[in-house]
């Protein structure tokens, strides 16, 4: 029985499962907050549970892991301006000099740490690296990423599919999605093949590669048939930052429904001016969060009607404004949807990379949000507040409520154990 079937038997204990003298590591990878915030609450878990832990990431995001009493090892990440350039044209995040450079910097980190078990997110390079070092890997991913998830993917609006018309476009990306599933990750199949290690067929298997693949979702919002078998449920891990302060609501959303609204660390912010407009206009109160001073003082310019009927900030508590939100405007990231379902709020979406879209599908078909068209932000505004999606999102806290994440990543790491080396390190160490 591997790790993520074993898993299943293990959490429905009453008690839970600790077991010290593990050695942890985590590599987030800092292309967006939650590829950070995610493994960082885990890592916090871990460590709670008695077991000893490490985490890297880029500088970025070091406040993360300090928020969670971490202290980061830092970590060479991409720029996002790239990583989003890169992917709004179609081509992959990283090229073969970066995939060589995460490598080398990952290997070192292992081979100093010399951990049990490695966890990534979104780190796409750790399985080659675990691999070479021997060392257990499990990658952390979402279950609309998995290579038998149905959901459908967009093509790219920028670059060659940019310059076809829609219906052409769609038409041409299914017809060719084989081999662009196929040729997507081709740096990393480079390099991977460098190493003895086969190519994949579809660049999601990259996603969810490593010994162990763990979800973090909910079943029922993004349900899967069959997934491999060394894949598991481990439920949303929703981190709520710590320390920060409660927005001052005082009077917002008493007489009016209140919008809490974030575009996050990776949404198109371009579109806030026309949001706050629109949700002026259906009467509603605004918490703003995410946004930096010289961002709030451009907004209030643009969208006068904001004073008076809105509370901003860069950082403040979601939960404290969600408590009191009648939905939530946001940019389909998975952290804020997940914290909104969290409090039973439903969601209305306007994603901009295929993340973000598949979270927003997700939630969409199990009736607790909507996708929004830039140009029909008015008409999801006015849905969500005929009141026909708040029972589902309040079905979805019910769910998360009882699906304890906590207990279930304690019972996966009680088992961890030092991985046998695959391969002694000297007899690759010339080779890619």
């Amino acid at each position: 029985m591997n790790r993520g079937e074993a898993i299943m038997t293990a959490a429905r204990n009453t008690e839970t499962t600790t077991a010290g003298n593990s050695s942890i590591l985590f590599v987030a990878e800092g292309v967006s907050l939650a590829h950070v915030a995610r493994p960082a609450l885990l890592a916090r878990w871990a460590a709670e549970a008695g077991h000893e832990v490490s985490f890297a990431c880029s500088s970025r995001f070091a406040w993360v892991a300090r928020c969670e009493g971490l202290t980061p090892i830092e970590i060479e990440t991409i720029g996002d301006a790239d990583f989003y350039s890169r992917l709004s044209h179609g081509k992959f995040f990283y090229t073969v000099e970066d995939i060589r450079r995460y490598i080398s910097a990952e290997v070192e980190l292992m081979s100093r740490l010399d951990p049990d078990l490695v966890v990534g997110d979104f780190r796409l390079t750790l399985p080659v690296s675990a691999w070479y070092a021997g060392v257990e890997c499990l990658s952390l991913a979402n279950a609309y990423w998995s290579p038998v998830a149905e959901r459908r993917l967009s093509p790219p609006e920028a670059g060659f599919f940019g310059l076809l018309p829609s219906g052409i476009r769609e038409t041409l990306f299914s017809a060719l999605k084989p081999l662009a599933y196929r040729m997507f990750a081709a740096p990393l199949d480079r390099v991977r093949k460098s190493y003895g290690l086969p190519a994949f067929s579809d660049f999601r298997q990259h996603y969810t590669g490593g010994d162990t693949c763990g979800y973090m979702d909910l079943p029922s919002l993004v349900p899967l048939e069959q997934p491999p078998s060394n894949h598991f449920y481990l439920g949303p891990v929703i981190w709520h930052p710590r320390g920060l302060p409660e927005p001052s609501l005082s009077g917002l959303g008493l007489e009016r429904p209140l919008a809490y609204v974030t575009m996050g660390s990776s949404g198109d912010r371009r579109l806030l001016p026309a949001i706050c407009g629109e949700l002026l206009g259906a009467n509603c109160d605004l918490a703003i969060s995410g946004i930096r001073q010289e961002e709030q003082e451009m907004l209030l310019a643009e969208v006068p009607g904001l004073k008076g009927r809105s509370v901003l900030g860069q950082f403040f508590s979601p939960k404290a404004a969600l408590a009191r939100a009648s939905f939530t405007v946001c940019h389909g990231g998975n952290g804020t949807v997940y914290q909104s379902l969290e409090a039973g709020v439903p969601v209305v979406c306007l994603p901009s990379n295929p993340d973000q879209s598949l979270m927003s599908d997700a939630t969409e078909a199990a009736g607790a949000g909507i996708v929004a068209q830039r140009n029909s932000i008015r008409r999801s505004i006015d849905m969500v507040l005929d009141g026909r999606h708040g029972s589902a999102a309040r079905r979805l806290a019910d769910a998360i409520a009882g699906y304890d994440t906590r207990s279930r990543w304690q019972a996966f790491i009680a088992g961890a154990e030092k991985a046998p080396a695959v391969v002694e390190v000297e007899e690759l160490a010339t080779v890619a």
